[in-house]
């Protein structure tokens, strides 16, 4: 870092002394992404969170031959994460994990990890449903599988 901004000290941006140091960081980044697509995903839950598996009635559906997700099978298992000073009065958040609704799940792409932390430093319960993403769901019916959770929370 310091040869880097030594280098950059000849055309120095004074509004932002790192300015040089970006583009080498960005660089990096892209690269080690390239070589390795998941080497950026967080892989660590944090202490004091426990986390629960749960099927709630009628959220079992199946990402068959036309899914584009990994995780193929019978799916509908949400993920609640739950601080274990966790009371009746905790707060409730209801996660709707990304994935352009063809892709993810409570488990995979770090999101139970981000999960996790959402629940641990916000003291909150954390539930991720796995709606049923395209082309089993569409936006109706992943809307409703989110109202669903949202009134089960």
């Amino acid at each position: 870092v310091a040869a880097v901004l030594a280098e950059g000290e000849k055309d120095r941006d004074d509004t932002f002394p790192y300015a040089r140091l970006i583009p080498d960081t960005v660089s990096y980044c892209y690269d080690k992404i390239i070589k390795d697509t998941s080497c950026c995903l967080d892989r660590a839950y944090p202490e004091l969170v426990s986390h629960h598996m749960l099927r709630r009635p009628g959220t079992r559906w199946e990402c068959g031959e036309g899914c584009w997700d990994d995780l193929k099978g019978e799916r509908g298992d949400d993920l609640v994460w739950v601080p274990d000073e966790a009371t009746c009065e905790s707060p409730r958040v209801l996660w709707v994990h990304g994935g352009s609704w063809l892709y993810g799940s409570p488990t995979t792409l770090s999101y139970g990890q981000l999960a996790a932390k959402i629940a641990g430093l916000a003291k909150a319960v954390v539930m991720v449903p796995d709606y049923p993403l395209a082309p089993v769901g569409n936006y109706s019916a992943i809307k409703r599988a989110a109202v669903k959770a949202l009134q089960w929370l």
